[in-house]
């Protein structure tokens, strides 16, 4: 089903294009703009349509609209094999991503880069003992 078919299910639902601007707050002309695949919807919008429609993850609305507006068959593919994930492998990817993002961004280049003064003990981990040792 392509995007413009689920807003053309809300608009029989909540009684016209005019009323579905309203709920999606936003203008009816950008309404029409979106329907005749001239401009995008706003990622809000796209969410709000998918409450309206009752649909079970509505942040998928956005991904249906990026496929449909897709250039490409590898791009249509691109965005269609999200919509399959489920939510655990959706979080597990985002967890790994933002512990990826933290380990690399705190870690220091080098000891000396920690920004402590000459009179700091900076310790060494070797795999077989610890030494403390004075910088």
């Amino acid at each position: 089903m392509k995007f413009i078919d689920y807003i053309q299910q809300a608009e029989e639902q909540v009684g016209g294009t005019k009323k579905l601007a309203q709920l999606l707050e936003i203008h009816i002309t950008h309404l029409c703009n979106v329907k005749a695949e001239k401009m995008k919807m706003k990622d809000e919008a796209c969410i709000k349509l998918g409450v309206i429609l009752g649909i079970e993850r509505p942040q998928d609305m956005i991904l249906i609209q990026h496929e449909s507006r897709a250039k490409s068959e590898e791009e249509r593919q691109f965005w269609h094999r999200f919509l399959n994930w489920s939510p655990a492998h959706a979080a597990g990817i985002v967890m790994a991503v933002l512990v990826t993002k933290f380990c690399v961004t705190t870690l220091p280049e080098s000891p000396a880069s920690i920004g402590f003064g000459d009179s700091a003990s900076v310790y060494y981990v070797n795999q077989s003992t610890q030494t403390k040792s004075k910088s």
